[in-house]
């Protein structure tokens, strides 16, 4: 990053409504090569050097300019540059610009402070995702259940409608009403990200993605979709956060160590299901055409297959498709490649 400043520095003004309390901006300075004093905004958790800019603010004595309220306007004014130091400096550069100070989000620190008045214990479940997890991953032994007792995949489809419904009007309500996000974010905290503080949920693409695959595809292919979903990605959730850091990355929030474990989770949960489930419930809960694949119309042993349930896992749960929410992209690449290679393998 240049440290040179123009000779006629821009004065940056900031000005504010007339409030006597709120929060104070968090600032950080330091001294321009010829000892103009600057002001950067500064974020301890998202600091970045290469987003530091050398603005240099007028100072005020008056404190009380450094408060703003939460309901407070902040406006800051550019004084204008000539021309001729403009171009001197870059002939790309505008003659005028407006920037703009980020106040902290006040649902993201509500967030924070959630977690730093919970206890000790409280704290770990939360910083290893405990419950979130556990929550995940028992999708799984319910669609088993479901299995065991004879639902049918399409009965579930005006379920994932209803559902979806719901958690879609609940999330935009958040996003329009501040004080109902305080109140949600708090009593989910525990099972929440901060990401999801001001986004919609997770829960949301989870539906909506196992809605799809319920839509398209076969009972077997919906149940191991479902399988893969629940448990491949929670077990590359956890080891990624444990190993992912010896070794490499596989996508930009994704490593080898998290697409392992959800190969190894994927063949476990082919070999579950099919070597067990199926066989043992078969005339009791399945149709003629509700299980896909057979080892009668099927090209693939079950160890072949299982061992290409494994790589889809891991291809899904690893890839990373326009930051698509991966509960969502998860059980639709599962679903699809799994039924494709069913399909291609049918004898």
């Amino acid at each position: 990053m240049s440290t040179s400043v123009p000779s006629t520095p821009r004065v940056l003004k900031i000005s504010r409504t007339p409030k006597t309390t709120g929060k104070i901006i968090t600032k950080r300075y330091m001294r321009t090569p010829d000892g103009k004093r600057t002001m950067l905004e500064f974020n301890d958790r998202d600091y970045d050097e290469s987003q530091d800019a050398t603005y240099i603010y007028e100072e005020s004595e008056d404190e009380d300019d450094l408060y703003l309220d939460d309901e407070d306007d902040l406006i800051i004014e550019e004084k204008e540059i000539d021309s001729s130091e403009v171009e001197s400096r870059d002939e790309t550069e505008s003659a005028t610009s407006t920037t703009t100070l980020k106040v902290s989000d006040e649902i993201v620190n509500d967030f924070h402070n959630y977690i730093a008045g919970m206890g000790q214990f409280r704290q770990f479940l939360f910083k290893h995702e405990i419950p979130r997890k556990v929550f995940h991953s028992s999708i799984g032994f319910v669609t088993l259940y479901l299995y065991t007792i004879g639902v049918q995949h399409q009965q579930l489809i005006p379920v994932f409608i209803g559902l979806f419904a719901v958690l879609f009007v609940n999330d935009y309500a958040r996003m329009h009403n501040p004080e109902f996000n305080r109140k949600m974010v708090k009593f989910f905290t525990l099972i929440a990200r901060e990401s999801e503080a001001n986004e919609y949920n997770g829960t949301l693409w989870y539906v909506a993605g196992l809605f799809i695959v319920f839509m398209l595809y076969p009972k077997d292919i919906c149940v191991m979709s479902c399988l893969l979903l629940s448990w491949a990605d929670t077990s590359a959730s956890t080891f990624g956060r444990m190993f992912g850091k010896y070794t490499p990355k596989v996508s930009k929030n994704k490593s080898l160590a998290g697409c392992m474990a959800s190969f190894i989770t994927g063949i476990a949960s082919c070999y579950v299901f099919y070597g067990y489930f199926v066989p043992h419930y078969n005339e009791k809960v399945n149709g003629p055409n509700d299980i896909f694949w057979t080892p009668e119309n099927s090209k693939l042993t079950i160890h072949i297959y299982s061992l290409l349930s494994g790589l889809v896992a891991s291809f899904s749960e690893g890839i990373d498709i326009y930051k698509i929410d991966d509960n969502f992209t998860i059980p639709v690449l599962s679903g699809f490649f799994l039924n494709l290679v069913v399909k291609l393998a049918h004898k």
